[in-house]
């Protein structure tokens, strides 16, 4: 079975990607090479994953390569851009690489999933973490799209 990424998105941006308005989601780092599905954790006052997305294209780059390329596609503005890139001293350290993940195939829970219904006591990631095995069951119930159970289930 395939592991999936429990990825952290502010609601206004969860939203921008479920209804198609934001294709690229912008991160500090890639996820692993063999991630392909995305759960869409919307951070408060929502608290609960409400949908998920495939994994379009994973890419890295230099600041301003990244900006140019993404940042019409990531619902923000150049301003946005650079202060959440250069607002903090370790991602200045890290020589001002930024981070593009092309989305997909998005699919809006029809009722947004609590982090306690996937594992009791679990709590909203900083940024994302890797789920696999019994802690995807619960997402069946919202009856996923064939390409999510494939994706979840290892049957691409």
């Amino acid at each position: 079975m395939s592991r999936v990424a429990l990825m952290s998105i502010r609601p206004k941006h969860a939203e921008a990607i479920l209804d198609g308005r934001k294709t690229t989601e912008l991160r500090k780092r890639l996820l692993a090479d063999d991630i392909n599905v995305v759960l869409l954790y919307a951070t408060k006052p929502v608290g609960m994953i409400v949908g998920a997305f495939h994994i379009d294209f994973q890419h890295s780059g230099p600041l301003t390569r990244v900006m140019e390329m993404h940042v019409r596609r990531a619902a923000v503005t150049r301003d946005e851009f650079r202060r959440y890139y250069l607002g903090h001293a370790r991602h200045r350290a890290r020589g001002q690489q930024a981070y593009a993940i092309g989305i997909r195939d998005t699919h809006r829970f029809p009722t947004p999933i609590p982090l306690d219904y996937i594992r009791p006591g679990l709590r909203a990631p900083q940024s994302w973490l890797y789920l696999v095995g019994e802690e995807l069951a619960p997402l069946y119930i919202g009856a996923p799209p064939d390409w999510l159970t494939d994706a979840l289930w290892g049957e691409t």
